[in-house]
């Protein structure tokens, strides 16, 4: 198209001397790689001991007396 110009236009063509200082870019097409970087681990505080499981009647008695 007669008056249009386009980034091919732009390059040095072969035989002319381009740019005294290029830039290097590098393209990769297909996979891109992350590295998550994790904070130190913070400590945790101690659980505490489990508890043997209360049986129904223990619960019904608890709960019929108000107590927690």
């Amino acid at each position: 198209m007669p008056g249009a110009s386009s980034a091919f236009d732009a390059r040095p063509q072969p035989g002319q001397a381009g740019p005294a200082a290029t830039d290097e870019i590098h393209i990769h097409i297909g996979r891109i790689e992350v590295t998550a970087v994790q904070e130190a681990a913070t400590p945790r505080a101690r659980e505490r001991a489990a508890t043997a499981p209360m049986s129904l009647q223990d619960y019904l008695d608890r709960r019929n007396r108000g107590g927690t």
